[in-house]
């Protein structure tokens, strides 16, 4: 009899399949660990590590007997990839455009910290156009 009652150990998250994606990505997820020692393994930050497997939807290999948390974190890690793949440079400088609606949370690390100084520098000459104009604007009530 089955001492274990079905339950495994999740093996994690492929390194050889998910290194490519956070290349494409341009980026690891932050609830995505990686582990170097003893041997390369990325999981889940949330791993429930001792898991009853359930495999119905785990027709991709990388993906068998992984416990829910890392399913969700890796098929995040994979849509992100074709997220990144799909959109062209034109798309991309879209997104990063300070009048841009997209969110900012969807962007790459990189990219946010691209929007936010766009942003910044906006705002400053902004600014200065709100300056000049009021002060072109009291001299002229003031004549």
């Amino acid at each position: 009899m089955d001492e274990s009652g079905g339950y495994v150990l999740c093996p994690g998250l492929q390194p050889e399949f998910y290194e490519e994606q956070f290349k494409t990505a341009g980026y690891k997820r932050e609830r995505i660990v990686d582990f170097q020692l003893p041997v390369k393994r990325y999981e889940a930050a949330n791993c429930l590590l001792w898991h009853k497997p359930s495999n119905r939807f785990a027709k991709l290999r990388h993906l068998f007997n992984v416990c829910s948390k890392c399913k969700d974190e890796g098929h995040r890690a994979v849509q992100n990839a074709k997220r990144n793949l799909s959109a062209s440079e034109e798309v991309k400088d879209i997104r990063l455009n300070p009048a841009s609606n997209y969110p900012i949370s969807k962007l790459s690390p990189n990219n946010q910290s691209i929007k936010v100084k766009r942003l910044k520098n906006e705002l400053r000459l902004n600014k200065e156009k709100l300056e000049k104009l009021l002060q072109e604007s009291s001299m002229s009530l003031c004549v």
